[in-house]
């Protein structure tokens, strides 16, 4: 019983990009627009809710456990002296480790909102528990801001340029209380550790504005470079007056980056979309280096070896590159599909080692100067899961589908322990919606149709959608001869977006755009159920005592049937209901061990403005469910012994105890966000797919066994 067909939230981008940003920016619309445009529905774990003995939950809070799969995007990384690291993600979260990346551990959010992207975060030279962020929000008109935290990542609050998209910031090596911010509006500057901020370029200049990267001189902190969307400038008088410092750069270059010789500060590198650069004479004049090829320029950061100044490492959208003199000669020492957005540097017990932030993979740590990298992500977990499941004959058999650019299938068959990729003959990629039931895997498929995964062939069966047109009426004194072959007479239909899946028995039924449909398990042929009463889309359906009671909802309409579909009822939902999403049997059989020939005694139905108990006797009146739930949209719930849980459209985890009486939200900042499914987990508690956090499991004291 699953629902689908929410409508898909369009991030747009803004209109100018520098490379690096159109890079950073394709990398997180491709994160957000995974988080918010799959469809916002979960497996339904079981045909019904078990009216127990209600349950009160002890003292004890709820326990959260973040399980992976390990990885994902990683914008921005900063290192703070000793083995202390911090990482920044695309929705706002800050990640730390306090032993060279071996460990992470979810410290906290630099914003309150989920399109918060931390493109830069800055440890404080002077106060090395304090952190700050310059933050810029997906959506433009909400701007963004920097952002401070006193106690190493923990807590947060906006500490200077509100409104303002803020993409670099940078802090004077020799007066930490200065402190340098380039937004999408012009360059900004503090002289107070960041309590109050001035803007230093001119107000509405058409040049000196999207900036994309800074650098300050190590020993004067008011000679500024300032790398914009369209080439660099150079103030010496801390922002009084600026110049442009382009000579030898091909016009029209983003500059993505800016790199400052620590020791020969007149020495600068640049990276842009035409190449890198470097300058020995502080920009007056530019030299593009050779050895990167053109289709690795996007080179999101240049790091300088702070044990040996000649090297530098180059991130680039293919792979990581290398100079061991000063630029002379690059060499890349990873693969090239690699995305690196950020590098940073850690000081171990007797070496340094090299972090790599990248898209996808995560951490990724060298100990041998690049030569070799593994991975790092031990409790960081920042998968876009677009989609979760939990088999319902094995609580510990999960599958979930991951997005980024290269989407997958992960299986775990030890409750999340451990993932490994699923053995398909389907692309992940085709995949848009999975379901749970007893007959195992199904997939709604991107543009229409529906598979079941064969387990013992490790193979997807393909169904198709057929119909039977009405014979011709006979003329005259012939009549039509019947076919020898009633399947001769079907015509297979284009494949509808399913929207909603049950299996009952031997049979399955099927939600549709174009209504609703049934087949044998073996047999692969879907065929119209009541094609007059369901023309168009279906959105979710319920089927239970061998396929004879069938309930379903339309976006304006509940429908219910007693007699496999001979007739059937309407259910008139309120008027301030608004479009109906999802139906759930409210006390219906055992979830272990069903009872088919049990009736349905009402439902909980999921509308555009809340959840709705209907009655089964006449099904009025609709009454909706409050004391803590929000009256909103929601997903599909999930039932785990005695309790139902509820995953709110924009965020939010609700529970009772007592049958939806009264309502408690369990998730915090640490797993806020839109879950993409729900699964019980065998004990009382729930895993469940979060389109930020990767999979997350929720044990609910006093529940378990």
């Amino acid at each position: 019983m699953e629902t689908g067909g929410l409508s898909e939230t369009i991030l747009r981008e803004p209109v100018l990009f520098s490379l690096k940003q159109k890079r950073n920016q394709a990398t997180v619309i491709h994160f957000l627009r995974a988080i918010f445009s799959t469809t916002l529905a979960a497996t339904l774990l079981a045909p019904a809710f078990v009216p127990l003995r209600a349950q009160v939950f002890p003292p004890a809070a709820p326990a959260w456990e973040r399980l992976g799969p390990e990885g994902g995007d990683v914008i921005s990384l900063a290192a703070a002296p000793g083995s202390t690291l911090y990482l920044g993600t695309p929705d706002g979260h800050v990640f730390a480790s306090e032993d060279a990346a071996a460990h992470w551990q979810l410290r906290g959010r630099a914003a309150s909102r989920f399109d918060g992207v931390l493109q830069r975060l800055l440890v404080d030279a002077s106060q090395p528990r304090r952190l700050f962020a310059a933050v810029w929000f997906q959506d433009p008109s909400a701007g963004g801001g920097i952002f401070r935290s006193d106690d190493a990542g923990g807590t947060w609050i906006l500490a200077g340029l509100p409104g303002e998209a803020v993409r670099a910031l940078e802090q004077s090596p020799s007066h930490p209380e200065i402190l340098v911010a380039g937004a999408r509006s012009g360059v900004f500057r503090s002289g107070d550790a960041g309590a109050s901020w001035q803007r230093i370029s001119p107000s509405g200049d058409p040049e000196l504005r999207n900036i994309d990267s800074l650098a300050l001189d190590p020993r004067d902190p008011q000679v500024i470079f300032a790398g914009t969307y369209h080439l660099p400038w150079k103030t010496t008088d801390a922002g009084k007056t600026w110049t442009p410092v382009a000579a030898g750069m091909i016009d029209d270059s983003d500059i993505m980056s800016l790199r400052m010789d620590q020791q020969s500060p007149a020495r600068l590198f640049a990276s842009a979309c035409s190449g890198i650069y470097r300058t020995e004479n502080a920009g007056a004049q530019w030299i593009k280096l050779q050895g990167i090829p053109y289709a690795a320029r996007r080179t999101q950061t240049i790091v300088q070896d702070p044990q040996d100044p000649r090297s530098l490492y180059a991130g680039t959208t293919q792979g990581l590159w290398v100079t061991r003199d000063s630029g002379e000669t690059w060499a890349r020492i990873t693969p090239g599909e690699w995305v690196i957005n950020a590098i940073a540097y850690a000081q171990g017990a007797n070496h340094a080692r090299i972090i790599l932030g990248t898209e996808e993979q995560g951490v990724l740590v060298s100990d041998d100067a690049g030569f070799t990298f593994t991975p790092a992500n031990a409790g960081f977990s920042h998968r876009v899961v677009a989609d979760f499941v939990g088999d319902l004959r094995d609580p510990r058999h999960l599958l979930v589908r991951v997005t980024g650019l290269q989407e997958q299938l992960l299986e775990s068959r030890d409750a999340a322990k451990s993932w490994h990729p699923l053995a398909s003959s389907l692309r992940p990629a085709e995949v848009k919606k999975l379901y749970a039931t007893f007959a195992g895997w199904w997939a709604a498929l991107d543009g229409g149709g529906l598979a079941r995964y064969e387990e013992s062939s490790q193979k997807w069966q393909k169904f198709e959608f057929s119909s039977t047109p009405a014979a011709t009426p006979p003329r005259g004194r012939y009549k039509a001869r019947p076919l020898p072959n009633a399947r001769a007479r079907e015509t297979k239909e284009s494949d509808p977006e399913v929207t909603g899946l049950c299996v009952e028995g031997t049979r399955v039924y099927v939600a549709t755009s174009r209504g609703l449909w049934s087949s044998e398990l073996r047999g692969g042929i879907l065929r119209r159920l009541a094609p007059d009463v369901f023309p168009t889309l279906v959105r979710s359906l319920a089927v239970s005592r061998a396929g004879e009671e069938i309930s379903a909802v339309t976006p304006d309409r509940f429908y219910q049937t007693q007699d496999s579909g001979k007739t059937w009822r309407t259910l008139i939902p309120p008027k301030d209901s608004g479009e109906l999403l999802w139906l759930l049997p409210s006390d219906a059989p055992n979830p272990v061990q069903p009872d088919p020939a049990a009736p349905s005694s009402g439902w909980l139905v999921g509308t555009a403005h809340g959840v709705f108990r209907v009655p089964a006797a006449g099904g009025l009146p609709w009454q909706l469910l409050q004391s803590g739930l929000p009256a909103a949209r929601s997903s599909p719930p999930g039932v785990s012994r005695a309790t139902i849980a509820i995953p709110m459209s924009a965020g939010g985890f609700y529970l009772t105890q007592d049958q939806g009486k009264n309502w408690q939200r369990l998730d915090s900042d640490a797993q806020a966000g839109p879950f993409t499914g729900i699964a019980a987990d065998g004990q009382g508690g729930y895993f469940l797919g979060s389109r930020n956090e990767g999979i997350l499991h929720l044990t609910l004291p006093g529940t378990s066994e």
